[in-house]
């Protein structure tokens, strides 16, 4: 992958909800709850269920600790597969960049 960052990213795990966000600000996904893998001042790499797709928008609220959240929007510019093998079983995984919108 060709390395464009503007911004340096922080390995930086913390929790995350989110809510996938329509044409119609009537209609919502219900929130889901996941984790961060890094994260900057332009964006974040988080875990991500199958049903998101590439240019979905999210809104976000990311824990930073000590009861601070962060509330904002991001659109989610890329999804990787991933597979987690153990013993007897496989499991598949999703991991994308969200792109910060304000």
């Amino acid at each position: 992958m060709d390395d464009r960052r503007k911004y340096e990213r922080l390995n930086w795990q913390a929790e995350i909800r989110w809510k996938k966000k329509f044409n119609d600000d009537l209609k919502q996904t219900p929130q889901v709850e996941s984790v961060t893998r890094n994260i900057s001042a332009g964006g974040i790499r988080m875990m991500l269920p199958e049903s998101v797709r590439v240019g979905d928008v999210l809104d976000l609220e990311i824990g930073l600790g000590k009861g601070k959240t962060v509330y904002t929007r991001g659109q989610v510019k890329w999804i990787e597969k991933y597979m987690i093998t153990g013993v007897g079983k496989e499991e598949v995984g999703y991991e994308g960049g969200v792109m910060f919108l304000d």
